[in-house]
């Protein structure tokens, strides 16, 4: 062989240590161990699977039509000692706990001790041999690797429950079907009492928590008060899932004890709204992390922030990516927001809290510290100004919507500025 030959088997081995896509290294690896594989997560989701159009097995099939590896099919004492076996060698083992007698050879995919998968290979080919054997080995610890790429945003969890409602809250499980076995297997029925609700726990100021340690007390702490609800730590965040009849801001003491906690804590949650279907939930823990997230610079004084408080500023959020959020304002905010720079007045203040306080004279005039005649004339004058008619429910809403613009433009503005940082 002269030396600018590249054997085939070489040049697949150099494609794979540069590929970070699990279905190519399966597909790269496949005719190097010479059998079908599986990549699964903690859960038994399948990530990556090779196209076997010659395996006509119904183990196969259903694996191939659901992407999860179903559980009750499996002989699953035997399975995890195959799993562990492996978890304790660092190298792949021989499973004949198959329903089908198919020998497996699996791997259990970790960081240190944490597992992050599993790779399986049926063999439906051929047996292995040692070459095999170690390809196979290899295609494990390069999948590890690249598992451990994909787990950016959140902590790898500690157990196979946690990590199931890690894929949950990460939108990767959205099949009613298969998400109702996993609870099943689980015994834990989190929606028993009708809805769920996605809390989310973070430090005041928005930093890391100092170690892992004082996380897992943390955990302790919310478990022994809440032992409904499941808490388990998210990447920065602490999370808890919330089974509720109607609504966790309806719960009274579940409300005064988790503020109470978050005080002792110096911490803050974001509260999504109520779901009654679980396969949504990914959706509802971004609308706890945004209530956490526009809680804390909206409203810095407040320990509990609900995303229906904070939805509007929110949309305004996404809203500003593509336009100026100023287009949509009332054209009368705009004008009395003109007349005042220019004349040194407050009327556009006095409307806020005017539209803010059920229209009313007297209570308005005492909030901004002013005679009765003195507000009365101020509405005069913004009629005479605008003229708009306050009694329009239409035009009620869209000049509270304008106040809320022009609050997250203000806002806004003063953080790129630096004049002021996120609480």
């Amino acid at each position: 062989m002269s030396a600018n030959e590249n054997p085939p088997m070489v040049q697949s081995l150099n494609r794979l240590l540069k590929s970070h896509d699990y279905q190519e290294i399966l597909d790269l690896g496949r005719p190097l161990v010479g059998n079908p594989l599986i990549l699964a997560n903690v859960t038994y989701a399948v990530l990556a699977m090779t196209d076997e159009p010659e395996i006509t097995s119904p183990n196969w099939l259903e694996i191939k039509s659901s992407r999860s590896v179903p559980l009750g099919s499996l002989g699953y004492d035997k399975l995890n000692a195959a799993y562990r076996k492996s978890l304790e060698t660092h190298y792949p083992v021989f499973d004949n706990s198959n329903d089908e007698g198919v020998r497996m050879l699996r791997k259990t995919l970790c960081a240190g001790d944490k597992v992050l998968g599993y790779l399986d290979s049926p063999l439906y080919f051929r047996d292995p041999s040692e070459e095999d054997i170690e390809l196979f080995d290899l295609l494990g610890n390069l999948l590890s690797v690249e598992l451990q790429r994909g787990l950016e945003r959140a902590a790898i969890p500690d157990n196979m429950q946690d990590y199931f409602i890690f894929d949950l809250l990460e939108g990767r499980l959205t099949d009613p079907a298969l998400i109702q076995e996993r609870f099943r297997f689980f015994k834990w029925n989190i929606m028993g009492r009708g809805r769920v609700q996605v809390v989310s726990i973070q430090r005041a100021d928005g930093t890391v928590e100092p170690s892992n340690v004082r996380f897992r007390e943390l955990v302790e702490q919310l478990t022994n008060i809440f032992p409904v609800f499941k808490t388990f730590a998210y990447g920065i965040q602490l999370k808890m899932l919330c089974p509720m009849t109607e609504s966790l801001s309806q719960e009274k003491h579940a409300v005064e004890d988790l503020a109470a906690f978050l005080e002792r804590n110096d911490m803050m949650a974001g509260i999504s709204r109520p779901l009654s279907e679980i396969q949504r939930i990914s959706i509802f823990n971004r609308q706890a992390e945004k209530a956490l997230e526009l809680g804390r610079i909206f409203s810095p004084g407040r320990r509990i922030h609900f995303y229906d408080s904070c939805a509007m500023y929110h949309a305004l959020e996404l809203s500003t990516k593509k336009e100026d959020i100023l287009q949509f304002c009332h054209s009368a905010v705009m004008r009395l927001l003109d007349y005042d720079r220019e004349h040194d007045t407050n009327l556009l203040e006095s409307l806020r809290v005017y539209l803010t306080h059920n229209r009313s004279i007297g209570e308005s005039a005492g909030l901004l510290y002013i005679h009765r005649n003195t507000m009365n004339y101020r509405i005069t004058k913004i009629h005479e100004l605008t003229d708009v008619d306050l009694d329009d429910p239409d035009v009620f809403c869209h000049l509270l919507f304008s106040f809320f613009a022009l609050d997250f433009q203000e806002k806004q503005t003063r953080l790129r500025a630096g004049q002021e940082e996120p609480q």
